[in-house]
C-alpha cells in the first residue's frame, strides 16, 4: 500500500499526536474526504485486511 509519508519536527509531531490522540510510534491515521480524521485500528499497512475494512468504513460513514 502506498501512501503519503510526514517526517515532522518536535512541535509539529506534539501538535499532530495531541490533535489524533496518538500514544506512540509510529502513528497512521485515516483522514477522510471531508477532512475529518480517525486513528488507524489496523497498525500497520502490512495488516491489510484490517486497513481496507478501516478504510472503507471511514469513506461510507
Amino acid at each position: 500500500m502506498t501512501g503519503t509519508n510526514i517526517l515532522a519536527n518536535n512541535i509539529l509531531t506534539k501538535d499532530i499526536m495531541e490533535k489524533v490522540k496518538g500514544g506512540g510510534y509510529p502513528t497512521y491515521i485515516i483522514i477522510k474526504k471531508d477532512g475529518t480524521f480517525e486513528l488507524s485500528k489496523a497498525g500497520y499497512p502490512m495488516e491489510t485486511k484490517k486497513l481496507y475494512k478501516q478504510i472503507e468504513d471511514a469513506l461510507n460513514k
